[in-house]
């Protein structure tokens, strides 16, 4: 199973700040049953999101959380319409989020997303590619192959 879905990608994404995109993200995923409970969901993403930033620079934050209520690991892609301020390591606000979810029972799962996910992030032609797309099918291609 990918962990990418083209249902998963959200495009000019109305928010008002970081708080609101992960919540109504959360509902997303609850209304197309990746999750139970957005609310247990977006719970244990801003938990995790207390204990230090998922803003990693680049204008891109990878916020993550383990629930009960995911079924299946999963990577959300949301690009804000407007920039949101995340308390990034680099003091920039953010355009691109890769919201990751996993059961909490999968022991590392969640880190070895991460891991895939920043190795390609790293690189500026990458970033730049999905950055400058502007529709799901130029997105799914650049993170096809992140599995």
């Amino acid at each position: 199973m990918s962990l990418f879905d083209e249902k998963l990608i959200f495009l000019d994404y109305e928010s008002k700040n970081k708080k609101d995109i992960l919540k109504n993200l959360s509902k997303e995923l609850e209304n197309m049953g990746y999750v139970d409970s957005y609310k247990n969901f977006s719970k244990a993403v801003l938990e995790r999101e207390k204990h230090s930033t998922t803003g990693i620079g680049f204008n891109i934050a990878i916020p993550h959380g383990k629930s009960s209520s995911v079924h299946e690991p999963f990577v959300v892609l949301a690009k804000p319409k407007k920039s949101l301020e995340w308390e990034s390591l680099d003091d920039e606000p953010v355009d691109m989020i890769f919201l990751i979810g996993v059961p909490e029972k999968s022991a590392d799962e969640h880190l070895k997303i991460l891991q895939k996910l920043s190795v390609n992030l790293m690189d500026e032609k990458f970033r730049e590619n999905l950055k400058n797309a502007e529709s799901k099918e130029e997105i799914l291609n650049l993170v096809k192959n992140i599995e």
